[in-house]
């Protein structure tokens, strides 16, 4: 059952705050910006999206959505230290911790509500998706609320923000720049073939192009330079 609407605005409220906290010294390829936009963006989806998994086209539980946007990148091993990653060492949450689970239910958020985020906040991750598809689907049909927050990490993740976030993590990371342009040829080029809603596919389709378009012009101005060095080398002997 669905708390109270007083009850539900406490909730968010708990959990935007505990979200920023945790998400406070992260870099800004995944700060609590990029969750501020996913929210927005599964919200928008949410509203334009018919539930595909039920013939009669209901609305989905928006409260479970943004519950799911806002915790999805909890646990993210990729920015956590060796010492956090120590601490709970159990194989659940989106790279590897109950994160999610266990803050939901330290603010009296119902068992059934916080755990249907929890296994949403599971199936979210890129990777988890690419190393057990057949989870990830059978999530999608199991909590259809999976769609709109999968896909607007995913958009996220595309266009002009999508190729930010990408040198922003590289530079982090100590990737120089041609690491990072592989980066977006094998990942970022791929998420439009793993949308899953209708709205998703449609606005990853014009995303997708701006990223292509930033490749030509990666291309482009590699080879210009590369073409000078030759022949200023050429010359010099």
């Amino acid at each position: 059952m669905a708390p109270p609407a007083m009850d539900r605005d406490r909730i968010i409220e708990q959990t935007i705050d505990y979200v920023k906290n945790e998400m406070s010294e992260d870099d800004a390829s995944r700060d609590y910006a990029h969750v501020e936009r996913v929210v927005a963006l599964a919200d928008i989806i949410a509203t334009n999206e018919p539930n595909q998994y039920q013939r009669c086209k209901p609305t989905y539980d928006k409260f479970i959505i943004k519950l799911a946007a806002l915790l999805h990148d909890l646990g993210d091993d990729q920015y956590q230290t060796a010492e956090e990653k120590k601490k709970d060492p159990r194989p659940l949450g989106p790279d590897g911790t109950h994160e999610a689970l266990d803050f939901l239910i330290s603010i009296d958020v119902d068992w059934n509500i916080a755990q249907k985020v929890h296994e949403i906040v599971n199936a979210v991750s890129y990777r988890k998706e690419m190393e057990d598809p057949d989870h990830v689907k059978k999530m999608f049909k199991q909590h259809p609320e999976l769609g709109p927050v999968h896909d607007a990490d995913r958009l996220d993740s595309l266009g002009a923000f999508g190729i930010a976030r990408c040198f922003t993590y590289g530079g982090a990371h100590g990737n120089d720049l041609e690491e990072t342009m592989d980066h977006i040829e094998k990942k970022l080029l791929t998420l439009e073939k793993l949308m899953k809603t209708n709205t998703g596919k449609m606005r990853a389709m014009g995303l997708a192009r701006k990223v292509k378009i930033f490749q030509e012009w990666w291309v482009d101005e590699v080879g210009a330079l590369l073409a000078c060095l030759i022949s200023v080398l050429h010359l010099s002997f």
